[in-house]
This record gives structure tokens, C-alpha cells and sequence, in this order.
């Protein structure tokens, strides 16, 4: 449900980006209408900004990533990573990282208030 908040109201509100902790990248957001536009999850430079309001971290990580997450044997949650072509430059930064990143640990992103 989309909230509707007064403009006076958003004078003292802070936003924030979320940033993968191991790569740099930044969280970039899904394609709404789930069609590969060529919009990578992560990106170099660009991000999806979130209004704070009283959430903590880990409220954020939940509403950026709803619907996206899932939690697997090991109990740890993971968000979906969608990249676009095999090959590109964030494929190559997360392959440092990972085996497999079509799926990143939760835990490793952060939120960095702007």
C-alpha cells in the first residue's frame, strides 16, 4: 500500500542507499515489471534511494528486498540478484566473492544514510 506523506512532513526526513559490504556495488533496485530492461540489481553507480521515517536497518533491507528474499536450509536469507548479462563488470566484481550470486546473503549489505 502506498503511503502519502505531507511535503512539510519530509523536511527532517533522511534517506539512505543500500550498499553491498563486500563489493562496493550499490543496491539499484528490481525491475518493477519484471522484464530484463537491462537494470542489474547492483550497480557501479547508480542506487535506489529510501526514505528512513523510524525503520532500522534491517526494516529497510525487508522493504527493499521484499518478495525477493528467501531462506534456505542453512537458515540464513538471501535477496534474488538479477544480472543482466553474464560477463558484465558486476558479474566479474561478485565473482571474487561468490560461486554462485544469484542469490547474496542479506547480512552482507548495509544501509549508508545519505
Amino acid at each position: 500500500m502506498m503511503e502519502l506523506i505531507k511535503s512539510e512532513n519530509l523536511k527532517n526526513v533522511q534517506t539512505c542507499k543500500i550498499v553491498h559490504k563486500k563489493s562496493g556495488l550499490f543496491y539499484n533496485g528490481y525491475d518493477e515489471h519484471n522484464q530484463s530492461k537491462g537494470k542489474n540489481t547492483l550497480s557501479l553507480t547508480s542506487y535506489k534511494r529510501y526514505l528512513i521515517f523510524n525503520k532500522n536497518d534491517d526494516e529497510i533491507l525487508a522493504q527493499a528486498f521484499e518478495g525477493h528474499i528467501i531462506i534456505r536450509n542453512d537458515g540464513i536469507k538471501y535477496m534474488r540478484n538479477v544480472i543482466v548479462y553474464t560477463g558484465s563488470g558486476i558479474h566479474e566484481i561478485l565473482d571474487k566473492y561468490y560461486q554462485n550470486y544469484d542469490y547474496l546473503p542479506v547480512a552482507d549489505f548495509c544501509v549508508e544514510k545519505l
